[in-house]
């Protein structure tokens, strides 16, 4: 007799938590918490000018951020000046890809790259990891749309979007959609 009074009671409570649920008159609000992963368009996101950690020399940065430069104009600008540098070392390079390291290359453990070319190789080989093995980490991001177009700032992964806009305009052969793996 006891099952028959605790199976009344467990319907009496159902009943009355469904009934709060189901009001008609109110809206039911539910707290989305997860973290989602969004493919956005690179063009609809950009760095933090006020981040202290660069990747960009600063001229580079300033003109970027004063949108004298588009994301491609600036990474031609870091090539180049990485071009200088590794030119007056007498290392020049015309292809990214010949900043890669080479292990039949001996004379190569010997040399000192500049900033400027360790830096340059850093992203390019970050971009021939994504290109062969995809993004495993997204960049983070918070939404600063105002008005209609969509925009992005990111707070973290500044290296892997210079390296997506490297694969999409720079390294040949890349058949990417131009678009980057974030969490908003």
């Amino acid at each position: 007799m006891e099952k028959k009074n605790d199976n009344d009671k467990l319907s009496e409570l159902l009943a009355s938590f469904n009934g709060d649920l189901l009001k008609e008159d109110e809206p039911q609000y539910f707290n989305d918490d997860s973290i989602r992963v969004e493919r956005i368009l690179l063009d609809m996101v950009r760095p933090d000018p006020i981040q202290p950690r660069r990747v960009l020399p600063e001229k580079v940065h300033i003109a970027f951020h004063e949108s004298r430069l588009t994301p491609s104009q600036a990474l031609r600008e870091m090539v180049q000046v990485a071009q200088v540098a590794a030119r007056q070392r007498g290392r020049p390079f015309s292809n990214l890809l010949e900043l890669l390291p080479d292990p039949e290359r001996e004379d190569e453990c010997d040399a000192k790259l500049t900033p400027e070319e360790e830096l340059l190789r850093e992203l390019v080989n970050l971009a021939v990891t994504i290109r062969d093995d995809g993004q495993v980490n997204p960049i983070t991001v918070i939404d600063v749309t105002e008005g209609v177009t969509r925009l992005y700032r990111i707070e973290t992964g500044e290296r892997r979007y210079w390296s997506a806009w490297l694969l999409r305009d720079f390294l040949t052969s890349y058949e990417g959609d131009g678009m980057i793996d974030c969490i908003v």
